[in-house]
């Protein structure tokens, strides 16, 4: 007679060897791969967007470590090359990750970043898959990836729209925190403390605001395990944790607030104010156009999402006690949208927070049948893979990259694109005074890479011997004390020292820049170098008594083991067949859209500007007005007014242009100016590739006081090489070559409301 133990009474190690194979994680694993295709199989990168900002960083951190400063504080090549405290006031993570690859494996920034946006859209849909298969099912582990990953936020608008790595790295760290968190308040063994800890720095140390809310999330959820699942839970050790990784991630975040009152900031090119509403969150995605040279950013949650969520309300209202899950997450998204949209309409990174919790939120779907049933989940996973194929197809990326080294950044800066390590329109922390210009044998001096960081001296003899990110090296001969000016701007922690003996610097208030005293000397060499400052000391003392503490912590967890089982429910064989065609389906079809492109399956080139108002008015020097597009030509008095205007550059444009939106009184004929002189589309036209259209996008606010009557919206084109005088406009022409003016008429039936 044979008796049969109880799964429940066999030891742990039989227990996990009968579960068989875990066919989801090889699926969520191909399905994230899927999604960075783009990034594997397409060269380059493309620089019409952020991530062409964080290689030049990514290089920079790369030339730093290889001088031996582990954790870079400067950008030495930004303001024409006197530096400013970049690293200091952003997180490092991703300018260091990528670094490090490149330092240890690809030698190159442009691969290194390529690389870093692959592996977090991979990290993203396994730790996903992971986190909803321990608290549900492998299935709704699958089906939550997929939402997520394929999600436009995620799959489209942050990694190739926008560029936007910290984003893309910290919706990686998201559900890894959250798995690690669950690990830790069902199992609290060592490893899964260590992993939180180290998963909530990591954010902390990527992307502070991805941080707060990874915080807040984790937080919610061991509450709500707590006291919904299980009351004896302890959550000591996650507060704990929470605690070491803010102890950890200190390095930067202390001296980054004990230091910001010693900068100003500085607005770094320009950017296109994105903000969130209801309404545009609800619009389905729509396709890139190929013959848009900078995409526009679309803030939407994607159909796949905004389908999933209304089919999951049922569930909700019809088994409560079954999706208390997802009705948490659901909840956190409600609250992070209503906070976006109501307190912080500019704060667009909130989208990637609420796809995270929304994609967890809509495995609830699965509770329409019984567990088990393979059709139910294979409609859903091949719906919300086909519903999301409109963000599939990724714009080009250059083959080229070019340079990407000092010279390319100062030469970057003096083309007036912005700052070379630093997204358009970020804040840049300087020390430097607001009248200071560039110094122009500092800036040739980069050409032939012997950089010249001390001004002219008649009273010393100078030779320079080297320089490197975060110092420099002279010889010195001065038969008398002299003083040498510094070509470089003034931050705490600089010193100086001659032959090994510290000397004195004195900050120059005039300029920002600072000077050293030194004493008569023959062939003396002088090193300037960036050094620490308390705060930083202070910081560093508190990351590390922070690592010590985790590792005592861990080992106290590894000495007291707390071992449990965890069922989990994996796919059934006809769920993993289903799976399977679904997945190879949709890995060819992206392999199709991103590799061959015919053109039956991309957007038609151009088609955004249908249903646009023609304009082709060509101005002297080749840049083109297409068309214009005006949401309502009646607008109250104190209202806004929604103008897009379609731009083309015929050939090269020898300067970067500036445009500027007039409202005109047709009674009156007063003019006033709408917009400030800015870069038509917020991209230097120097920039422009020829035959790719720009959109130019204005939100214009009407003065209060505006009568009402007709109205007419105009617009002028300057060239502000020198000055930005009425002089220096730019003359139109129509197709014929008949002369317009300077003033090109858009709207001249535009009617304000009382």
């Amino acid at each position: 007679m044979t008796t049969e133990i109880p799964a429940h009474d066999l030891p742990l190690w039989m227990r996990r060897a009968q579960r068989g194979v875990d066919w989801g994680v090889v699926f969520v694993i191909v399905l994230s791969l899927i999604a960075a295709l783009p990034f594997l199989i397409q060269p380059g990168l493309p620089r019409t967007n952020a991530s062409e900002n964080y290689v030049f960083r990514a290089s920079d951190y790369a030339q730093a470590i290889s001088e031996g400063f582990l954790y870079p504080r400067w950008s030495p090549n930004v303001f024409g090359g006197y530096g400013a405290p970049i690293p200091s006031f952003y997180a490092p993570g991703p300018a260091y990750v990528p670094a490090l690859i490149q330092f240890f494996f690809t030698g190159d920034a442009v691969s290194a970043v390529r690389v870093v946006y692959a592996a977090s859209m991979m990290l993203a849909g396994s730790a996903m898959y992971a986190f909803v298969l321990r608290r549900s099912d492998a299935a709704s582990g699958v089906l939550a990836s997929a939402l997520y990953v394929f999600s436009p936020w995620l799959v489209m608008v942050a990694p190739h729209i926008l560029g936007d790595l910290p984003a893309i790295m910290s919706l990686a760290l998201l559900p890894s925190l959250l798995w690690t968190v669950d690990r830790l308040i069902v199992n609290r063994r060592g490893t899964d403390f260590l992993l939180a800890t180290l998963c909530g720095a990591g954010l902390l140390l990527t992307h502070l605001q991805y941080g707060l809310a990874g915080f807040i999330i984790a937080a919610a959820y061991g509450l709500w395990h707590r006291f919904a699942v299980n009351r004896a839970t302890r959550l000591h050790w996650l507060a704990i944790a929470s605690l070491l990784a803010v102890g950890l991630s200190a390095c930067f975040w202390l001296p980054a607030l004990g230091e910001q009152s010693g900068v100003t900031w500085h607005r770094a090119g320009e950017a296109e104010f994105l903000s969130l509403s209801v309404g545009e969150l609800l619009t389905p995605f729509r396709p890139v156009d190929p013959d848009e040279l900078v995409h526009t950013p679309q803030l939407t949650l994607g159909l796949p999402l905004i389908v999933f969520t209304a089919a999951s309300i049922i569930p909700w209202l019809r088994q409560p006690a079954e999706t208390g899950f997802q009705r948490l997450f659901f909840g956190a998204a409600v609250a992070f949208i209503g906070g976006g949209v109501l307190l912080l309409p500019g704060e667009s990174w909130l989208i990637g927070p609420v796809v995270l919790c929304l994609s967890i939120a809509c495995t609830s779907v699965l509770k329409w049948r019984l567990p088990g049933t393979p059709l139910l989940y294979s409609l859903c996973l091949a719906a919300a893979l086909g519903l999301s194929i409109t963000a599939w197809t990724a714009p080009r990326g250059s083959g080229d990259f070019g340079a990407v080294d000092a010279l390319a950044q100062v030469q970057y800066e003096q083309l007036g694109y912005g700052i070379a390590v630093l997204p358009a329109g970020s804040a840049a922390p300087s020390t430097l005074a607001p009248a200071l210009q560039p110094n122009q044998t500092l800036v040739n001096s980069y050409t032939s890479n012997d950089i010249q960081k001390i001004g002219v001296s008649t009273q010393a003899q100078i030779g320079v011997l080297g320089h490197t990110t975060h110092s420099d090296q002279f010889q010195i001969d001065s038969s008398a004390s002299a003083s040498l000016r510094i070509l470089t701007a003034y931050f705490p922690g600089w010193a100086a020292s001659l032959n090994n003996a510290p000397l004195t610097i004195e900050p120059d208030s005039a300029t920002g820049l600072f000077t050293v005293d030194i004493p008569s000397a023959n062939s003396a060499t002088l090193t300037v170098f960036l050094g620490t400052t308390p705060i930083r000391t202070v910081a560093w003392i508190v990351s590390f008594g922070a690592l010590a503490l985790l590792i005592v912590a861990a080992l106290r967890r590894f000495a007291q083991p707390q071992e449990q089982f965890v069922e989990l429910t994996l796919l059934t064989l006809p769920q993993a067949r289903f799976t399977a065609i679904i997945v190879a389906i949709g890995g060819g079809f992206m392999l199709l859209l991103n590799a061959a492109a015919p053109s039956s399956l991309t957007a038609p080139p151009g088609y955004a500007l249908d249903g646009s108002t023609p304009l082709r008015a060509r101005t002297e020097v080749g840049l083109e007005a297409l068309a214009y597009r005006l949401e309502n030509r009646q607008v109250a008095a104190g209202g806004t007014a929604a103008l897009t205007v379609y731009w083309r550059a015929l050939r090269f444009l020898p300067a970067n242009y500036r445009t500027q939106i007039h409202l005109q009184d047709l009674t009156s004929d007063e003019r006033l100016p709408l917009s400030d002189l800015r870069h038509p589309g917020h991209y230097p036209t120097q920039r422009w590739l020829t035959n790719r259209y720009v959109t130019d996008r204005y939100r214009l606010t009407l003065p209060e006081a505006a009568a009402p009557g007709g109205y007419t919206l105009s617009l002028e084109v300057f060239d502000c090489t020198i000055s930005c005088a009425p002089q220096n406009r730019l003359n139109f022409f129509d197709q014929e070559g008949e002369y317009i003016g300077q003033t090109l008429a858009l709207i001249t039936d535009l009617t304000v409301l009382r």
